[in-house]
């Protein structure tokens, strides 16, 4: 397992992540084939974006040099990267793509955030992911109006989250 927050490329440009966060894991479940000891077929790429600014240098995996990466990949890659960085340190909206399912990690690390805004509050309220609810009926800063919402939440489990959250008002 790689560190908080990894994704995959192709010498087309696509990038690929999902919450697993492991490259292998990503690999196989996009399809795509492996690498091999004469042709690479998958750059991997991974960036602690919840502390650091994404940067060529540092959003490629080690063992890759990031003058090896065609321009094309490494440019959708720090996109990518810069998005997710974006979402986490400035947010007012969601985009896209961290709605999907599979960066359902993202959305649990931004549950959590202090600075969410009460539409960001409310979106991730209604998330498919019990974790991601979780995550934001334990966070301190969320507003009564977002209290509500997940104190009618189908899951005992948030609820009582709900419920230890010393701000709740009653």
């Amino acid at each position: 397992m790689c560190d908080f927050y990894s994704a995959i490329g192709r010498r087309d440009g696509k990038i690929f992540h999902d919450s697993s966060n492991s490259h292998s894991v990503m690999i196989e479940n996009a399809g795509w084939e492996e690498n091999t000891n004469t042709r690479t077929r998958v750059y991997e790429f991974e960036c602690d974006v919840s502390e650091v600014i994404p940067t060529f240098e540092n959003i490629v995996r080690n063992r890759t040099n990031w003058e090896d990466v065609p321009e094309r990949t490494m440019k959708n890659a720090l996109h990518h990267y810069q998005t997710i960085y974006d979402v986490l340190h400035y947010i007012g909206e969601i985009p896209e793509e961290v709605l999907k399912e599979e960066s359902g990690d993202v959305r649990w690390y931004l549950a959590g955030r202090t600075f969410i805004t009460e539409k960001v509050q409310k979106i991730l309220s209604k998330d498919k992911s019990e974790y991601v609810r979780m995550r934001l009926a334990e966070n301190t800063f969320i507003t009564e109006k977002v209290q509500k919402i997940l104190s009618k939440d189908e899951s005992v489990w948030i609820r009582n989250c709900l419920a230890r959250n010393s701000v709740v008002i009653n």
